[in-house]
């Protein structure tokens, strides 16, 4: 049908027009549009589908239908405001379809800005899903790692069990308190724990299992996330608390210089203490218990704490296990610097020590002599008169004072 046919303010619906065909039907609609704008909406099959991107849909007979009078109310909106600015003809239809191809824009964008959003919201609820998931394997984890524990301590003490004829102590564990921490010294407890399985005849088989009972803490923790067979093993958790906990050679070195009686401690208790920190030392040291170890011991210690800290940090890197090898690792230090044994020196302590090994100088002389003596109490500085050389002041005679005297 040509476009002249068509009568202004007229209602029609037209099918999708094909441009290679001139025959048209027309059916009525109960949706308003104008005549004007369904010629320029329909006039092509690329018009069709813009007019179907604004809500207008053909449905399965072929016939054009709105499916949101909002949107038809728009498009009549927009024509009648393309004639109040006076467009006309062509004009107007070009007014018209710039108009819908800015809603059609925003509506592009909008649609794009929600799905964007979508997106976003989907990844965030997908990274927490993650998340939960890894939680969840982890938890399972230890869920799993302590059922196996529990199986393992329970295969542990059924041996003892039998052993001991059903003793009702092996299944309860260890009666002694469990470790506080911030209150007991891991070490220390380590030693009453083994003194403890010691007198109660336990198998080193089983005392990771009991020990593993009484811990609390980190040093839970610690012994949670160690292998299945290391938990078991005494000696490997004894040394991973112990690491844990900072009782190492360094540690306990450091103890061993810095301690000092406590309030309310005798010395027997205080030697005591003495002793342990020197063995725990030598033990954390692998040394052994003779004369010419503890010799290379003490001499490599000196050794490291005259060096700088550059020096000493280098040494103790490599953990030398002997006074040659450290020696030998020293020049080598210092002759890839290509520098003095000297310029490696600790500088306090090498101020330290020569004012302890200058005897001659003035302040280990005068000064420390009238120090010695300001501290000697008078009575201390009275001189010692044998009883003959005693005159008394009364009679004149010898041998006797005045208190004494006779005449």
């Amino acid at each position: 049908m040509p476009a002249e046919a068509f009568l202004p303010n007229t209602i029609y619906v037209a099918e999708a027009v094909d441009t290679t065909s001139a025959a048209t039907e027309t059916y009525p609609c109960d949706n308003t549009i104008t005549s004007d704008a369904l010629i320029e909406e329909v006039s092509n099959e690329e018009s069709l589908f813009e007019v179907m991107d604004l809500g207008i849909t053909v449905d399965d007979s072929g016939i054009i239908s709105s499916t949101s009078t909002w949107v038809m109310e728009q498009i009549q909106q927009i024509r009648d405001l393309g004639i109040s600015l006076g467009y006309e003809d062509d004009e107007l239809r070009r007014f018209v379809k710039d108009q819908q191809d800015r809603v059609r824009d925003e509506r592009a964008a909008l649609r794009q800005e929600q799905k964007d959003e979508r997106d976003r919201k989907a990844a965030i609820e997908k990274a927490l899903i993650e998340k939960a998931k890894v939680e969840n394997e982890w938890e399972l984890q230890k869920l799993t790692h302590s059922q196996k524990m529990e199986e393992l301590s329970k295969q542990a003490e059924l041996p003892q069990l039998v052993s001991t004829g059903g003793s009702h102590d092996t299944v309860r564990g260890p009666k002694i308190p469990a470790f506080e921490e911030g209150k007991d010294e891991i070490d220390s407890y380590l030693r009453r724990f083994e003194r403890y399985a010691t007198a109660q005849k336990w198998k080193p088989d089983i005392w990771a299992t009991h020990l593993s009972a009484l811990l609390k803490g980190k040093a839970l923790e610690v012994y949670a996330l160690m292998p299945v067979d290391k938990a078991l093993d005494y000696p490997a958790l004894k040394d991973a608390l112990l690491k844990r906990y900072d009782m190492t050679e360094e540690g306990f070195k450091r103890r061993f210089r810095s301690c000092r009686p406590e309030p309310g401690e005798t010395f027997i208790q205080f030697s005591v203490r003495l002793d342990i920190y020197f063995k725990r030392w030598i033990d954390m040291a692998h040394t052994e218990n003779t004369y010419i170890s503890l010799y290379d011991l003490i001499i490599r210690d000196q050794f490291l704490h005259i060096c700088s800290k550059d020096l000493s940090l280098f040494l103790k890197e490599r953990i030398p296990d002997s006074l040659e090898k450290m020696e030998a690792l020293a020049d080598q230090y210092r002759e890839a610097r290509h520098t003095s044994a000297s310029n490696h020196i600790d500088k306090g302590n090498q101020s330290n020590t020569s004012s302890v090994g200058n005897q001659s100088g003035p302040e280990s002389g005068d000064n420390s002599t009238k120090k010695e003596q300001r501290s000697i109490k008078p009575a201390e500085r009275t001189s010692f008169v044998p009883v003959r050389d005693m005159k008394c002041f009364r009679c004149g005679k010898n041998g006797h004072i005045a208190q004494n005297c006779s005449s």
